[in-house]
């Protein structure tokens, strides 16, 4: 910034830091998934000079430009997924910002007509990648929706998958892992790409029912989100204090023993302690499978006609568990 500031007029700085912003299309209609931008205002109390702040990763909406009371930085970011597009005019004099004027502009695609150029381009590629990813692989017969705060059927699907390929008691895959709704109807390679986009693979591990306990609690503190989960039952209450939130839990309907091992299917970016999964770094694999997107690519070869996943495995205490806003303060360990 020193170095920076006397040779030019506008110092900008682009970033991507925070917590993980909800992986839903609709976050934005969702108060209660909105993270916070602590990491943003943090940053830009403790580096004095920069003249606006733009962030990014945890889509949240920043509607009217905050200015840093400290340093007079403003700070802006939209939502995720192109909802809005945002727009920041400003006023200098001797290369100091005298004047701002800030908004998030809805975006209407429905309403908006392509542009011809960005349009023939797309087409050219569609085209070219058809033969890759437009292979018809079965039916779906309901769409697949995503909720990073709770169960899904996108997500039990996907756990479902992992844990028959797995041959495992339970499967367990990240809600950060999933970026995008499977529809209904014929479904092809792209769309499942959409929907599992990562290099992530099908790792297999034992547990003991503590260590499980363990991992459920991490995902009841919502900090990256809840899990989703095939092979058990677990009931919680957000009311209580992060750590202490799974009230029962079931593998294979029998109430689980602390001791007793059981077989475990993730994917290798929890298993190396993505999304502060850290039990899995204290074990060793017992197999490393296939990338989970060919998983569910042949899931679908094979079954030809997939129905909605049976509901009922991530249990709030009361109904209101399923509204605890995102960004709400989480005491950490």
């Amino acid at each position: 910034m020193k170095e920076l500031k006397p040779k030019v007029d506008l110092i900008v700085v682009l970033s991507h830091q925070g917590k993980t912003g909800p992986q839903q299309t609709d976050a934005e209609a969702h108060p209660d998934l909105q993270r916070d931008f602590d990491e943003d205002k943090k940053l830009c109390g403790n580096v004095p000079g920069i003249d606006v702040f733009i962030g990014g990763h945890a889509h949240i909406g920043i509607e009217v430009p905050f200015v840093h009371p400290k340093t007079g930085t403003i700070i802006v970011q939209t939502y995720g997924y192109g909802t809005r597009m945002g727009y920041l005019k400003l006023t200098l004099k001797d290369r100091k910002v005298i004047a701002h004027q800030g908004e998030l502009v809805k975006v209407w695609s429905d309403q908006l007509t392509p542009d011809s150029a960005v349009g023939a381009i797309l087409a050219r590629y569609k085209q070219l990648l058809a033969p890759q990813i437009g292979e018809v692989l079965g039916v779906n017969k309901k769409r697949l929706i995503r909720d990073y705060r709770a169960e899904s059927s996108l997500g039990s699907f996907v756990a479902d998958v992992m844990r028959e390929r797995a041959n495992a008691d339970i499967a367990i895959e990240n809600a950060g892992g999933l970026r995008w709704d499977i529809p209904a109807g014929e479904i092809n390679k792209g769309h499942v790409l959409d929907a599992l986009p990562f290099l992530n693979y099908l790792w297999t591990y034992d547990l003991a029912g503590a260590q499980i306990r363990e991992v459920l609690e991490h995902s009841f503190s919502l900090i990256h989100g809840m899990a989703q989960v095939s092979g058990l039952r677990a009931v919680y209450d957000m009311k209580r204090p992060v750590g202490s939130r799974l009230i029962e839990l079931k593998i294979g309907g029998k109430a689980v023993e602390e001791q007793k091992t059981y077989r475990v299917a993730v994917t290798n970016f929890i298993a190396e302690g993505g999304d502060e999964y850290y039990t899995f770094m204290k074990l060793h694999p017992i197999n490393k499978g296939l990338l989970l997107s060919d998983i569910v690519m042949d899931y679908f070869r094979r079954h030809h006609e997939v129905s909605p996943p049976q509901m009922g495995r991530l249990v709030p205490l009361n109904e209101s568990d399923r509204t605890v806003p995102m960004g709400a303060k989480i005491p950490m360990k």
